[in-house]
């Protein structure tokens, strides 16, 4: 007898969709993929670079996340706790304005034209803006922007006193020195949270009326950061990075020495590894300790033990390797 074998026939209903929909789908792909082909009103002309610290990450680690002394910017302006800080600010204003008969109004006119770009710089969502009138806002900006420039500029002048334009900036009046020794580290700090940032902008128009110096900012700030331990070489070797506030620069920096083969060569620089959070850490038996170093970047690891820099202070190198416990 013979057999035949008959192959099993699986029947599967594929459900029909409206042809269109295909190609309506594939053409909104092709907008998605060149923003170019985009009409101009419905493009993104988001400028936010300063924003608020997540909620979540507030509730795990909040407080190495907001400011312990100075308020900048408008997210913790006129906070109760920070006020002992703004008495100073105008003390810091008032006594290089006092000799300086309009460079005030010249600050207030033009960064007056800046109030549209740093508004947008600050806003909350794409919706909301920040809640100060235009006079609040513009106060704000010269106080915190000329006491962050009053700090960045008195750190090159202890490095460079032949620069004569910089130390006429800070002659008549050093106010860093009438601070408490224990207070100055935390300003260091806050000034490189995400909440307490000042546009570039506002830092680089009142650099400009301010000082007659041939340095650029730019120079300043990296110097500044090297000085505080939060980059590992200052020199003039970032001159075209372009940065939208401190933090920001502190961001560029790292990605610029990543990705400069010139820079990788001269420095010995080897490519970023992220380090796992703590608790990574401590699950595959690695135990985290501090030591005393006098360079943020002096991290060690011996015999199971990650070592890293603790010389008692708060600035934003500590707090940046702290916050690793997030």
């Amino acid at each position: 007898m013979e057999i035949v074998e008959e192959e099993a026939t699986h029947v599967v209903n594929i459900p029909r969709f409206n042809e269109g929909l295909l190609a309506k789908m594939e053409d909104r792909f092709s907008k998605s993929i060149y923003p170019s082909t985009l009409p101009p009103e419905t493009r993104t002309t988001d400028k936010r670079c300063i924003f608020r610290i997540p909620r979540r990450l507030n509730n795990i680690n909040g407080k190495l996340l907001k400011p312990q002394v100075v308020a900048l910017g408008p997210y913790h302006y006129g906070k109760p706790q920070l006020q002992n800080m703004e008495e100073f600010k105008w003390r810091c204003l008032a006594k290089f304005m006092k000799s300086r008969k309009g460079k005030l109004e010249e600050c207030l006119i033009e960064l007056g034209l800046l109030e549209k770009e740093v508004r947008e710089c600050y806003s909350e969502s794409e919706s909301e803006t920040i809640n100060l009138s235009s006079d609040e806002l513009l106060q704000m900006m010269v106080i915190d922007g000329f006491f962050i420039l009053m700090l960045l500029v008195i750190a090159e002048v202890n490095q460079d006193e032949q620069d004569r334009d910089l130390y006429r900036f800070v002659i008549y009046y050093n106010p860093i020195s009438s601070l408490d020794v224990v207070i100055l580290p935390k300003i260091y700090g806050d000034l490189l949270l995400l909440e307490n940032q000042i546009p570039s902008c506002v830092l680089k128009t009142l650099y400009r009326i301010c000082t007659s110096s041939h340095k650029s900012l730019l120079v300043i700030a990296t110097n500044f950061l090297w000085s505080v331990s939060v980059i590992p070489e200052s020199r003039n070797i970032y001159d075209s990075l372009e940065w939208l506030h401190l933090l920001d620069l502190v961001r560029m920096i790292f990605i610029s020495r990543a990705h400069n083969k010139e820079m990788r060569r001269t420095y010995n620089y080897k490519p970023f590894s992220p380090i796992p959070c703590v608790t990574k850490l401590r699950h595959a038996g690695i135990k985290v300790n501090r030591h005393m170093a006098d360079n943020f970047f002096d991290v060690k690891f011996k015999n199971g033990i990650l070592m890293y820099n603790d010389n008692g202070d708060k600035t934003g190198a500590s707090l940046f390797i702290e916050s690793l416990s997030v």
